[in-house]
């Protein structure tokens, strides 16, 4: 697979996040960086994903995801440990248009992520 090297400008959008683990929070620890809007949508979060959302107005849906979720969405992250989510969210993104990154699983990649380091990290 080749990619096109790009940055968003995600002020004011809304990315939505499907799943509440470790690397769930890395991911919008970024988007918040941003400037986006986020939605997550996961059954369970981490402690400090449960207190971003309290603290920065994060849309929080407790339950697993399901078609539909990413109405509205310009950018989507599946960041779950189950290749049958990553594939289902995939699905709906092809379909909507949205571009998708699935954590560790490039075939269900429209766009991959480099990782950053920020200071304090």
């Amino acid at each position: 697979m080749t990619f096109y090297p790009v940055f968003l400008n995600l002020r004011g959008r809304r990315a939505v996040v499907i799943g509440g683990g470790a690397v769930a929070e890395q991911k919008v620890r970024g988007l918040l960086a941003a400037g986006a809007h986020v939605t997550v949508v996961s059954p369970e979060t981490t402690v400090g994903l449960s207190t971003l959302a309290a603290e920065n107005g994060i849309e929080l849906r407790r339950r697993p995801y399901r078609a539909g979720d990413l109405a509205g969405a310009w950018v989507a992250i599946a960041a779950t440990d189950y290749r049958t989510v990553n594939a289902s969210v995939w699905a709906e993104a092809e379909r909507a248009g949205v571009p998708l990154n699935a954590v560790d699983d490039v075939e269900h990649c429209s766009f991959i992520a480099p990782a950053i380091h920020r200071e304090g990290d």
